[in-house]
């Protein structure tokens, strides 16, 4: 951990964070690809239609060093507590190891818990098993399943 690096202000996101977000969705380890600003500008004016759909920065001197995305689901089991559902971790490349995922991860389980949420979940790849310990020491819990079915297959 680079000691003069100082503590990543975190933060929900607004449109004008849109090309620090997409540079994070370009890195190489993540998806290498990213929507062009304005089709980005499109979707997120549509998100901001979803009253419990929030986008966290994490921003330092470097600027948009981190970012992740926080649903909170209603259902009716719980005794209809929320759900919280995290999607989209990304840390830069040369930020990690530097506090920046932590950060974003307690941001988003404050604003879980504020919301009700019972419980915050999260999946993430079965090959990435440093992110997996990274989740593991911040109190995450393997438990059950994740499935996914990809849709554009499936109705082939």
């Amino acid at each position: 951990m680079n000691m003069h690096v100082r503590k990543p202000e975190v933060r929900i996101a607004t449109e004008f964070d849109l090309p620090g977000i997409l540079d994070l969705i370009r890195q190489p380890d993540f998806d290498s690809a990213a929507l062009e600003l304005d089709a980005a500008k499109e979707i997120w004016a549509r998100m901001a239609n979803y009253p419990s759909y929030r986008t966290l920065v994490a921003e330092d001197r470097r600027g948009i060093v981190g970012t992740l995305a926080i649903i909170l689901i209603d259902h009716l089991g719980h005794m209809a507590a929320r759900v919280a559902l995290v999607e989209n971790v990304i840390v830069r490349a040369e930020a990690r190891d530097e506090g920046v995922g932590k950060a974003l991860i307690a941001a988003a389980g404050r604003l879980a818990a504020e919301a009700g949420a019972y419980k915050m979940i999260l999946a993430t790849g079965m090959k990435r098993t440093g992110a997996h310990e990274f989740y593991e020491k911040l109190g995450f819990e393997r438990y059950g399943y994740s499935y996914g079915l990809p849709l554009r297959e499936a109705l082939a």
